[in-house]
This record gives C-alpha cells, structure tokens and sequence, in this order.
C-alpha cells in the first residue's frame, strides 16, 4: 500500500481524510459525494506528500473530516501522535493556507476524552475555526450509530457521503492496543 493514495477527482472543496486502519475502506471512498476528495492516509505517510496532494487537487477547501477509529487515532502523518507540536503546526497551516472553515473528526467519543478536548481547543485557539466532534458512536451500525458531530448538532453525513455510504456496516471505534494515546506526548 502505498501511504497516501488519492482517486482522480477534481473541483472538490471538502477533503475527507480516511485512515487506512478502517475496515472497508473501499465503502466509504466510494460513498463520497461530488463535492469531497477522499484521501486514504496512512501513519507511514509524510505532511509533505499530503500537502503535496492537496495543493494539487484543490483551490479552496471549505471543510475537512478526518475519518479514523479511535484506537488508531493516535497516529496521524509520520509515525506520530495527532497532538505533538509538529502535527498541530501542520494542520494550522493548512486551516490558515486555505481558510478553511470547519473540521470534522469523524471517530466514536473523541469528546469523552480530555486529550481530544484540549487538541480541539488548541486548533481553536489558532485558527477560530469551528470543529465538529462526536461524544457517542459514530458510523452506520443500525439502532447504535449515527454521523451526527454533537457538539455542533450538526449530522454530518450528507455532507462528505451520498447515501451509498448506508451500505458501510461498521463503527468506528475500534481499539488498537497498539497505539494506545501517550498522554506525554499531548499538546497542553
């Protein structure tokens, strides 16, 4: 696998990030609506070659979702934690490059959990973008998930995915004992 793979699409102004560790990712590349680039990433991927990516494929970007399940959502581009100074930096600087107005983080919980909370108000504090979270099970498992981002009331899915995306069968939440977050290495 290589370690960003992107599909031929142009004129989109939502970029949806999708870790490689989801299961199906296929489901959900192919769910995308007209208006979104899917981006598979993987650790192993580097900031420079997602740049890369995105300078290339879009002029303006008016929302990013980053689609992971939480127990892989430690790690981001380059082998390191989403919350390390270097990440942060990086992802400020494409909010600010390309005034982007809204973030998603399409992953179970992520707002029942303090380190997630102070990343989120980190990338506040930095740009004033307003960023969607979920506090209970994101995904398409019937009658224990939905793709509604809680803090802002805002159901998500019609927004990165046309309806075909019912067709995924899976939450986002699984654990990875592997990449379990280190509270050390957390932005404060």
């Amino acid at each position: 696998m290589e370690n960003l793979l992107v599909p031929e699409k142009q004129g989109c102004t939502n970029i949806l990030l999708i870790d490689y560790f989801v299961k199906d990712t296929s489901v959900l590349i192919d769910s995308t609506n007209a208006t979104t680039l899917p981006i598979l990433y993987s650790y192993l991927g580097s900031k420079p070659q997602l740049l890369e990516i995105v300078r290339a494929k879009c002029t303006t970007i008016d929302r990013i979702g980053i689609l992971f399940t939480h127990g892989n959502a430690n790690l981001f581009l380059d082998k390191k934690h989403f919350f390390v100074q270097e990440n942060v930096d990086f992802m400020v600087s494409i909010i600010k490059e390309f005034d982007v107005k809204q973030m998603d983080f399409l992953a179970c919980e992520t707002l029942n959990y303090p380190a997630w909370d102070r990343y989120y108000e980190k990338l506040r504090q930095e740009t004033g973008i307003r960023i969607g979270a979920s506090n209970n099970k994101t995904g398409n498992l019937p009658f224990a998930s939905d793709w509604m981002m809680e803090n802002t009331g805002e159901n998500i899915e019609l927004v990165y995915f046309t309806k075909e995306v019912e067709l995924y069968k899976y939450l986002l939440d699984q654990e990875d004992l592997e990449h379990k977050i280190d509270e050390n290495v957390i932005v404060k």
